[in-house]
């Protein structure tokens, strides 16, 4: 299926608060970058469904959505039924905090992941904290919303982090690559998001020895 046709169709797989279906795709901008990243056999993983689960299934990537809405996965599922396309996605219906470290269908190599499910801090980092470790080096990080308070926080550490290198953001969604693999050699002592604080940790200690002693005498 070509992409575009995605784009005109723009098929209704959400659904309102009285369960009516509704558009909440994300950016076209963004599913024609995504499109772009994506190759057959790639094992890819996204939070949250809708015209993504698509694109992805639409590449003939080994797909797993997770999102609590069966409605939702249902419209998803027979639209691509439709159109004869992702055989291979697997739908995990419920929380992801509570699906990714757990779910035995979660390969241990992910080429592709994409965060676009629960918003409400601090989901994000929850949903980055149990895929980050699965992406190799030159694998794709996806965060959308990173306009949003609750997600910025992750977009910002990202921008920090040496392991970390943004290559391109379309409208609100960011894509990133990972450049090498994390070193957890101190704590929080290793993060770049923590450098200026312990800098001035350090200050700190050079100028109270000093004052501790004069308070000895």
């Amino acid at each position: 299926m070509d992409i575009e046709q995605l784009i005109s169709e723009k098929p209704l797989l959400h659904s309102d608060e009285n369960g009516l279906p509704v558009d909440y795709s994300i950016n076209v901008q963004v599913i024609k970058a995504l499109n772009g990243y994506l190759k057959p056999g790639m094992h890819t993983l996204e939070t949250g469904s809708g015209h993504s689960t698509i694109v992805f299934a639409n590449n003939g990537t080994h797909h797993i959505s997770i999102s609590p809405y069966a409605d939702e996965q249902l419209r998803i599922k027979q639209y691509l039924d439709g159109k004869g396309i992702g055989k291979e996605a697997i739908f995990l219906n419920g929380s992801s905090d509570q699906i990714l470290p757990n779910a035995p269908e979660i390969p241990e190599v992910l080429d592709v992941v994409l965060i676009d499910g629960a918003h409400r801090f601090p989901f994000a980092c929850i949903d980055f904290h149990y895929t980050e470790q699965k992406i190799p080096v030159g694998g794709i990080f996806i965060l959308d919303d990173v306009h949003m308070p609750s997600v910025r926080i992750l977009y910002q550490f990202l921008m920090k982090e040496k392991e970390w290198e943004l290559v391109q953001k379309v409208k609100n969604t960011a894509f990133f690559k990972r450049v090498a693999i994390t070193q957890i050699y101190s704590d929080w002592q290793g993060q770049e998001m923590n450098s200026s604080f312990k800098k001035l940790s350090a200050l700190k200690g050079k100028i109270s020895k000093p004052i501790k002693k004069l308070l000895k005498r």
